[in-house]
């Protein structure tokens, strides 16, 4: 079994229960299959991606979050509210922070206001992340939502038997 055969095979198990999680309670081996490929084929763009800005930005094979964040902007994951021409006009126009007073935290809700603005879309993203789209998912793959670590269930010997096979797609 070469490396990509073994690759494919532990990330088919994932997308059976994403799958199950959305809602499909059975597929031909096909359709799963042509699921798990463009899933690798998504998950090595957003590698090779931060690799790219990794070595680009700072000449390290170790990535940043940032290298990471343009990686998913790269691969469309993160949307960004406005182009890179917006955000210079309104960089060059905006006022300074030294103009505002410091009176009644008026300079610190400003820097708060700019750094939310900033963050909106990693903020949507992590809403995304915890909604209840993947805390079905979560809750499938039988991992504890009720905490949010995401700690796997343990489950009594005999419940095994009871407990639905999604595993088997025919």
């Amino acid at each position: 079994m070469s490396a990509q055969e073994l690759h494919a095979a532990l990330l088919r198990p994932a997308i059976l229960h994403i799958l199950r999680a959305a809602g499909y309670h059975s597929a031909r081996p096909s359709v799963v299959d042509a699921v798990s490929d463009i899933a690798a084929r998504y998950m090595l763009l957003l590698a090779q991606r931060t690799a790219y800005h990794s070595w680009s930005n700072h000449n390290d094979p170790a990535p940043t979050l940032t290298d990471v964040r343009m990686a998913m902007s790269d691969a469309g994951l993160l949307i960004p509210s406005t182009t890179g021409a917006e955000e210079a006009w309104k960089e060059v126009l905006r006022k300074p922070l030294s103009d505002y007073p410091e009176r009644n935290g008026m300079r610190m809700k400003e820097a708060r206001r700019r750094d939310l603005e900033d963050t909106a879309d990693v903020r949507e993203f992590i809403d995304w992340v915890m909604g209840p789209a993947n805390k079905e998912i979560m809750r499938v793959a039988g991992l504890d939502v009720s905490t949010g670590a995401g700690k796997a269930l343990d489950v009594a010997p005999g419940a095994n038997a009871l407990r639905e096979d999604y595993l088997t797609c025919e």
